[in-house]
């Protein structure tokens, strides 16, 4: 496997993602976990616990995040986030589309993902089974045996004399 092959393969997944991502967070309403939401109440609640211990009043909740006025759809974070744990198959449960529109593409594209990043996945796993294979035969010459490759040997080749004949 060579060094193109690996950038087109994260190129092709990369794209995948992005392509998938962009669709979705389209489609769909406001995120629901919304990560800078999230941050920016975080620190809003960070700041009121801080004033609270100091003034030694009781601070419940974060005031609620301002909307930008953006109803663009998800945050492309989340929509990333999602195609990461749709196609990896976890799916966690705590984004799904809700839009038709959104279902009808997710159940289409996701598949077609789990495809792509699955045979990336097996690609780069037979180059490091090789690799390793070729370490290990070159290791064990070093200490003296010999690794014979039966695989490559005919099915006439594989009779206990004609292999023990390959060893010798």
């Amino acid at each position: 496997m060579t060094v193109s092959d690996t950038l087109g393969d994260v190129l092709l997944v990369a794209a995948f993602f992005m392509l998938g991502a962009e669709v979705v967070r389209q489609t769909e309403g406001p995120s629901p976990r919304g990560l800078e939401a999230r941050a920016d109440s975080l620190g809003r609640l960070l700041d009121a616990r801080i004033l609270s211990v100091a003034s030694s009043t009781r601070v419940e909740e974060a005031p609620p995040a301002k909307s930008n006025g953006s109803n663009s759809g998800w945050a492309f974070l989340d929509a990333i986030y999602f195609w990461c744990i749709t196609v990896s198959t976890v799916g966690f449960g705590d984004l799904s589309p809700a839009t038709p529109a959104g279902k009808a593409f997710v159940s289409v594209w996701a598949p077609l993902g789990m495809v792509v990043v699955f045979s990336v996945v097996a690609k780069w796993a037979s180059a490091v089974q090789s690799g390793l294979q070729a370490f290990y035969v070159r290791a064990m010459g070093l200490v003296g045996f010999y690794v014979l490759d039966v695989e490559s040997m005919s099915i006439a080749e594989h009779t206990p004399d004609q292999v023990n004949e390959r060893i010798r």
